[in-house]
């Protein structure tokens, strides 16, 4: 297979995977990444793969590593076109290899995985004068036009934003994350690997739990079902909670539970209630409830919290700002009528807590881990990889219930964003992070549409189960598709 400048000029129809936008006038937002710039001249990166001196195409980054790893158009300078695709089954592909990519300092050149993709690639830019042939392209995006549409979902009480940018983004987001994280073990169990290299953490409950808030919202009754069998069929604690962590991609799982990943796996069978309300679903989002307060949920230091497991119960030795969830613990007290007093106190509780740990980290955020005082523990970050939850959470509560607390809580840190920007509020630059702060915009619609824009516009690295599917979570709230139970 070969790609070549001579490939711009001919009539390549068929040949363009997606456009940036709506190519083809399908209501599909087909965007497969973000175009590299070039460092020098600050320029949409220009490669020119077999270094005849003609412009081949742009730099694209599908996977967010910082990498290119596939070839992209500027159609005229109007739009960019993501990937090359001769035979329509880009996704299928490219999304599959994740290579490391080229970097954007290659000067040499390589051969050429495919037609689906440039990967593995090293190519030698060209000079910026040098541009493609016009061409006509009257159905680009084909290789997207066949995705699943967003379902449909009622919202109920919802005061939050819905971005029809972010909204326009599920299908193919969804799309890519699948292809790269949900893992068949067989027997209609579906897994979701990390990809660690410690074998021990192939697996974590919160991974599960995630993928089943994605599915819920985004996937078949089938992908919803593949990862809930694995919660299901995975070791449980002494309390009826996941044990968090397994020892390869489809079992194993060992160690104490981890009281997030159970909410959100309640949680995300009420959603799936919404979608299939004869599967069972609810039902067992209320027995999962109550086993969540019987289990992790204790009264102590003047309050009432979830804690971070079984083995803190009684204790609250340690607890984690980013497991409080207020916008659940409301709907749970819908559900679980014999504890609603319990789950109406948490909300309280974690309001409380959330405002007097908020001032304790040299950044005003959250700790990933304080006393019930809410001072920060020793040895754990401020606003870390736990604590970048936190505003996911409050903006969640916000959304379905526009309690004045949250709005406060947003608004509080918005005037951090507004001061430094995402990068200096971040422990690194991704969507665990990025992500979570454009979501304390959703107040109003002008300031979510610029919060979601500048995380969006960002140069991420996304290319880890983390940060990848956090990303997809915080885009299920800012484009409408997390809606409120209640």
């Amino acid at each position: 297979m070969y790609l070549a400048g001579a490939l711009i000029a001919a009539s390549c129809a068929n040949d363009l995977a997606a456009i940036y936008g709506d190519a083809n006038a399908d209501y599909v937002y087909d965007d497969l990444g973000r175009t590299l710039l070039d460092p020098a001249t600050g320029e949409y990166l220009q490669i020119d793969i077999n270094q005849d001196g003609l412009f081949d195409g742009i730099g694209i980054d599908t996977d967010f590593d910082g990498f290119v790893d596939a070839l992209g158009f500027d159609q005229s300078g109007n739009s960019i076109i993501d990937a090359l695709d001769k035979d329509g089954d880009l996704l299928a592909e490219v999304f599959s290899r994740y290579a490391t990519g080229l970097s954007t300092s290659s000067t040499t050149v390589s051969s050429v995985a495919d037609d689906d993709a440039v990967t593995n690639n090293n190519a030698a830019t060209a000079y910026p004068e040098q541009s493609q042939s016009s061409s006509s392209q009257s159905d680009a995006g084909g290789g997207l036009s066949d995705l699943p549409l967003v379902p449909e979902l009622s919202l109920g009480a919802y005061n939050g934003q819905v971005l029809e940018s972010a909204r326009d983004k599920l299908a193919f987001e969804y799309e890519r994350w699948k292809r790269k994280y949900l893992n068949d073990c067989g027997g209609g169990v579906t897994s979701i690997p990390t990809f660690e290299a410690d074998s021990s953490k192939s697996v974590v409950s919160e991974g599960i739990a995630y993928g089943m808030l994605i599915t819920a919202a985004l996937g078949s009754k089938a992908e919803f079902s593949g990862v809930y069998q694995f919660y299901v069929t995975a070791n449980k604690s002494s309390g009826g909670l996941m044990a968090w962590r397994c020892g390869n991609s489809c079992g194993g799982c060992t160690d104490n539970a981890a009281s997030d990943a159970d909410l959100d796996v309640a949680m995300a069978l009420l959603q799936a209630h919404q979608r299939w309300p004869s599967a069972g679903y609810e039902a067992a989002a209320t027995s999962l409830i109550t086993k969540i307060r019987a289990a992790v949920v204790s009264t102590c230091g003047g309050g009432t919290f979830i804690v971070a497991g079984e083995w803190d119960q009684g204790i609250c030795d340690l607890i984690n700002p980013s497991y409080f969830a207020p916008g659940y613990y409301k709907v749970f007290a819908k559900y679980d009528s014999a504890g609603a007093s319990t789950w109406n106190a948490m909300v309280d509780s974690a309001y409380v807590l959330l405002n007097a740990s908020r001032a304790n980290g040299p950044n005003s955020l959250w700790p990933d881990a304080s006393d019930t005082s809410g001072n920060r523990k020793d040895g754990f970050a401020n606003n870390g990889y736990d604590a970048i939850r936190v505003p996911w959470r409050i903006a969640t509560d916000y959304v379905w219930t526009a309690d004045a607390r949250a709005l406060s809580l947003m608004q509080y840190m918005q005037t951090k964003i507004d001061s430094s920007g995402y990068g200096p509020l971040s422990t690194n630059s991704n969507s665990a992070f990025f992500g979570a702060l454009s979501l304390t915009g959703q107040t109003d619609a002008e300031t979510a549409q610029a919060y979601y824009d500048e995380w969006q516009n960002a140069t991420l690295q996304d290319n880890a189960y983390y940060q990848a599917t956090l990303r997809m979570v915080y885009l299920l709230l800012s484009a409408g598709q997390f809606p409120s139970t209640l």
